[in-house]
């Protein structure tokens, strides 16, 4: 797992009296560098920007969420995540255990057990990864 850590830009008391310029930085570590990956402003989000964002992420030709199963959880330990039949849980400690689920029946057990997510008997998931599971 990547160090992230939450950097403040400008002039902050708490998050009612700040800068009118005071940002806040979500970064990752990348080899020595820290690269940003989300930038918080704390200016009202516009309702049309979430229906665009929410739109693309699910119907656009080229949104990786439409052509793949993915499911993720945090948990006290770590992080769960799941991309088609690749199950993978990342421990607070940077440990990190991969698990190549081998069958359809083993992946609705697996989104059962680990996620809360429970689907009839015989369920598939319209997904090119997934389209060679037994």
């Amino acid at each position: 797992m990547k160090p992230r850590r939450i950097i403040a830009e400008g002039a902050w008391d708490g998050f009612t009296r700040r800068s009118p310029d005071a940002r806040l930085f979500h970064q990752v570590r990348l080899g020595d560098e820290w690269a940003d990956v989300n930038e918080f402003t704390l200016e009202e989000m516009p309702e049309i920007d979430r229906i665009v964002g929410n739109w693309y992420t699910s119907a656009h030709p080229r949104s990786h969420f439409r052509d793949r199963l993915i499911v993720a959880r945090a948990t006290t330990t770590g992080r769960l995540t799941l991309v088609d039949r690749t199950l993978t849980r990342r421990a607070h400690d940077g440990s990190t255990v991969v698990e190549t689920l081998p069958s359809h029946d083993a992946l609705l057990a697996a989104l059962a057990r680990e996620f809360g997510l429970t689907f009839p008997a015989g369920t598939r998931f319209a997904s090119p990864g997934l389209a060679d599971l037994p």
